[in-house]
């Protein structure tokens, strides 16, 4: 519980601390959109890496600071949250595309099927009941409307998000208290294996009926009518 505390607390902290580090630095040295990408790496990198050198939770302390840099006003009037956004989808693209491809290649297609009945348990409840229930629960606090919030329950698991975490949170099965050393390696595999399937499932199954529920939800917009010459 402690080191919890301590994980989440000093990323935190650290994350919002470093907001508004970002603030000054992009005012300071960004003076066009273009340099916002090395500017945003950079910060991120010095923000994981004072997070955990202090205890804390380098990837909680990066969300929050990208959370704040999202919602703040900068001296330079085409630097906002949208350009932020803009310049960094490349990157985000190929960091995600990286991160699949590793864990493609540290996967053992052997593991996959004993682990597949629990990564589809897991996938169906983490689709069907989990998150639309904790989307669904702050409706009446939430100021979109109730077809938003089905899609927003439904659009599903980042794949590279979870993917990263679950490396970090196996290789921590060895310091669990209780664990058979010799059963280590095995409980690693069988942990990324279901991680794995839970992803490819949340991606096809969700990502191939996203377009027919924004249909039903009739929140698709009409095309534009042609305008005659």
């Amino acid at each position: 519980m402690r080191n919890f505390i301590q994980q989440v607390g000093g990323g935190l902290i650290v994350g919002a601390l470093f907001g508004y580090v970002a603030r000054f630095v992009i005012n300071e040295l960004a003076y066009d959109k273009s340099q916002l990408l090395i500017v945003a790496i950079s910060l991120a990198l010095v923000d994981y890496g004072c997070s955990h050198f202090l205890g804390g939770s380098g990837f909680i302390s990066v969300y929050i600071t990208g959370a704040m840099m999202s919602n703040m006003i900068y001296r330079q009037a085409d630097i906002n949250h949208e350009s932020i956004q803009e310049v960094l989808l490349p990157f985000n693209t190929m960091a995600e595309i990286c991160i699949f491809l590793i864990f493609g290649l540290l996967i053992n297609p052997s593991s996959l099927l004993p682990a597949l009945p629990v990564g589809l348990i897991t996938a169906a409840v983490l689709m069907l009941v989990v998150r639309p229930i904790s989307v669904l629960v702050f409706q009446p606090l939430s100021p979109f409307r109730w077809q938003d919030s089905v899609l927003v329950s439904w659009c599903g698991l980042r794949g590279a998000v979870p993917l990263a975490l679950s490396y970090s949170a196996v290789n921590q099965i060895s310091h669990l208290r209780g664990v058979d050393p010799d059963s280590v390696v095995a409980l690693a595999h069988n942990a990324q294996s279901i991680v794995f399937i839970v992803v490819l499932i949340n991606l096809l199954a969700q990502g191939l009926t996203l377009p027919r529920l924004c249909r039903q939800l009739n929140l698709i917009s009409a095309p534009p009518e042609a305008v005659g010459l």
